[in-house]
């Protein structure tokens, strides 16, 4: 996924993040069927489901949006749960404020077909769940990086710090945290956070709990 990623990101961001921006036509996706009408508890439980390798998705994502231009992406065809988008565009605008320079969302929702051809191509398979099992195709999970800052090196770096030490004010939790492989089946990956909403992702960063650990 590391060299997939990396491949993608050269040309792609010289267009997107300097405000040349061309569309280019979204991917060809399969289009869920409308969600059906929730109440406030119905929302808050769909926020916290867990999605890993022995739970599979279980449901349609949520009301699906563009990322851009609301966020910095990496490519015009991103998308992500409306709720989950209007709280990364709050976190994005704390994070300039605070000097962050750089940060774009570099994945969001996927189909069955995208993390399947993800998968199949990603030798190292800690780092990535097989299709049917990714919290992407929840529409809930967002991929961060940062311009000039490799995967490898997000952690250590200011934005990646900044966004360990934060996040959960914007409802996000850093997904697969250092440490928490035995419990989570994936490798640390500082840039992959999930939004489960402000409450839950307090409790989670005060507690130092990943989800499946906030969920026993």
């Amino acid at each position: 996924m590391k060299k997939l990623f990396a491949a993608l990101a050269g040309a792609a961001l010289a267009v997107l993040l300097v405000g040349r921006i061309f569309a280019a036509p979204a991917p060809a996706a399969y289009a869920p069927p409308p969600a059906p009408a929730q109440t406030s508890d119905a929302a808050e439980t769909d926020f916290l489901a867990l999605v890993n390798a022995a739970h599979p998705v279980d449901g349609w994502p949520g009301q699906l949006v563009p990322a851009y231009p609301a966020v910095p992406v990496r490519e015009t065809g991103i998308t992500l749960d409306a709720e989950a988008l209007d709280a990364l565009k709050t976190m994005f605008d704390a994070a300039k404020q605070d000097g962050m320079e750089g940060l774009y969302l570099s994945s969001g929702y996927r189909t069955y077909d995208e993390q399947k051809q993800i998968y199949e191509r990603e030798r190292d398979k800690s780092l990535v769940q097989p299709p049917g099992h990714s919290e992407h195709h929840t529409g809930l999970a967002a991929d961060i990086l940062a311009l000039g800052v490799g995967m490898d090196a997000m952690g250590g770096s200011r934005q990646g710090r900044w966004l360990a030490q934060n996040a959960w004010r914007f409802g996000f939790i850093l997904r697969y945290p250092e440490g928490k492989r035995a419990v989570t089946g994936i490798a640390y990956e500082p840039w992959h956070f999930r939004y489960i909403g402000p409450e839950h992702a307090r409790h989670c960063y005060e507690n130092n709990l990943c989800l499946e650990e906030y969920l026993q």
